[in-house]
């Protein structure tokens, strides 16, 4: 997917951030190295941005950083998965999750859970949650997520489509281009890493 871009000089005016904590953040991996884009511009190289996720990621970090050092702000954003076991009821109860996704038919209440299985629930929760899936799209996309999730080395970006009443799902890295059917609709996009982030941050919240 293509993203809009901002520039260094234009973040760190919207966000009030100092550019040496832009660059301690960067050294602490708050902010992925790969998120510094270098290009060329009229005055010469610059460096740009992902703006949404950029900005998404430093107001999280500005809410949080008063609460939580940088150390374990870093643990939280990292790509490692939570050393977890849960089933999905406790998950419910915690308010992880929704009642609806006990709908599903894949859905085991007893199941013992590690972080990735918590994430694939979590994941059509928010899109059932959303309105933008049915339930038994939601138990064709948990089966990619099991089948497919855990072949990429970061994670991925989620689209879903339909055409002619046919819904299905793609995987593709953040940066890829997705292969869809050019008539097919885009129904909803995920970046899967923010799902991961925010749970990891909301299960912590609640221990």
């Amino acid at each position: 997917m293509d993203e809009d871009l901002i520039s260094k000089k234009e973040l760190l005016a919207l966000t009030g951030i100092s550019y040496g904590a832009l660059y301690r953040w960067k050294r602490k991996q708050l902010i992925p190295e790969d998120w510094f884009i270098k290009k060329s511009s009229f005055t010469g190289p610059e460096t740009f941005f992902p703006r949404v996720r950029t900005l998404e990621r430093i107001a999280r970090i500005q809410d949080m950083k008063e609460d939580l050092s940088l150390d374990h702000l870093a643990q939280t954003f990292a790509g490692t998965p939570l050393d977890i076991r849960v089933r999905p009821q406790q998950l419910i109860e915690q308010g992880l999750l929704s009642e609806t996704v006990s709908r599903m038919k894949l859905f085991s209440p007893d199941e013992i859970l590690d972080f990735y299985g918590a994430l694939y629930l979590y994941i059509c929760d928010q899109l059932l949650t959303g309105g933008q899936i049915t339930l038994a799209e939601s138990d064709q996309i948990l089966s990619h997520l099991l089948a497919d999730f855990k072949s990429f080395g970061s994670a991925p970006l989620l689209t879903v489509y339909r055409k002619m009443g046919v819904t299905f799902s793609l995987l593709t890295s953040e940066n890829a281009s997705a292969a869809a059917d050019p008539d097919a609709k885009l129904i909803v996009a995920v970046r899967t890493a923010e799902l991961w982030e925010t749970l990891k941050i909301r299960w912590r919240a609640e221990k």
